[in-house]
């Protein structure tokens, strides 16, 4: 997988550092100021994940 790659909106300002998907169509992608995203469409629509505990190294 991974060799087509299209840019998409994301829907935060935050620096994403990592993009992993574990199929076609759902996939994470974590960044700077305890960002992490969720995708169920292929990275169509990113949906913003509740973080429990920040300051994690």
């Amino acid at each position: 997988g991974g060799s087509n790659w299209s840019s998409q909106n994301s829907g935060t300002s935050n620096f994403l550092i990592n993009v992993d998907f574990v199929d076609a169509n759902t996939g994470w992608a974590a960044g700077k100021n305890g960002t992490l995203l969720h995708t169920i469409d292929g990275g169509l629509n990113w949906t913003p994940q509740i973080l429990l505990r920040t300051g994690i190294p």
